[in-house]
């Protein structure tokens, strides 16, 4: 299951993103990649992948939207041909996804 946070974090609420990591670490990989999106399809849309260990040492506020891998999520240093599905996620949630990044090719599958 992929988790997606919205609205992580804020003046008031400066732990909840720490507590959710110590909560998932309990049961993932502390290399379990996670997509980081500021602005998502607004002016200044900044995305950024980490992973469960260090996520929360990257800049998440108010309008951030954090997602989580699935035990089945993987990074590869991608081109227009190999993309990951994490990165598919958040350009899809960004509302920025355009199928002519895949050039018709699956990252898994076309090798």
């Amino acid at each position: 299951m992929v988790i997606s946070l919205y609205n992580p974090r804020s003046k008031k609420r400066v732990t909840h993103l720490d507590e959710v990591r110590e909560i998932v670490l309990k049961y993932r990989d502390p290399k379990t990649p996670v997509g980081i999106v500021q602005k998502a399809g607004r002016p200044g849309q900044h995305m950024v992948i980490s992973d469960l260990e260090n996520f929360t040492k990257e800049e998440v506020d108010m309008q951030t939207l954090v997602i989580i891998g699935n035990s089945q999520t993987y990074v590869e240093n991608w081109s227009h041909d190999y993309t990951s599905r994490l990165q598919i996620m958040i350009w899809v949630i960004a509302g920025t996804f355009r199928w002519s990044y895949l050039s018709g090719r699956h990252p898994r599958t076309d090798r």
